[in-house]
């Protein structure tokens, strides 16, 4: 469904972050409504609260990333990131998904 009809059904169901973040997305998949999800707020230190002092993404199972991907397992860190086990909702498949810690240096 278009991000448009997923704040107007599913509102309720997003943190404060979520519904400022959906609107940069053309379609919308999965939610992750049933996730306990951290409560993003520009207050927090490391990336409004979802990621710890060293850059990496805190994994909550069960929600999504970009609205598409579920959350199924963590697989593992390095030095660069973490793997993560997800579900494509566009497509069915089961995916392997490589978060890069959240680091200038590492952006390259």
């Amino acid at each position: 469904m278009t991000a448009g009809k997923a704040l107007k059904h599913f509102g309720n169901d997003l943190t404060d972050y979520e519904k400022g973040e959906i609107l940069d997305y053309k379609q919308v998949y999965y939610l992750g409504k049933s996730a306990a999800k951290i409560k993003g707020t520009p207050i927090h230190q490391y990336n409004y609260g979802y990621d710890d002092e060293r850059g990496d993404y805190k994994v909550v199972l069960k929600d999504h990333i970009g609205f598409r991907y579920e959350t199924i397992e963590f697989i593992g860190k390095g030095s660069f990131g973490q793997a993560l086990k997800c579900l494509d909702h566009k497509t069915g498949e089961l995916v392997a998904i490589k978060v890069i810690r959240n680091k200038k240096r590492y952006q390259h």
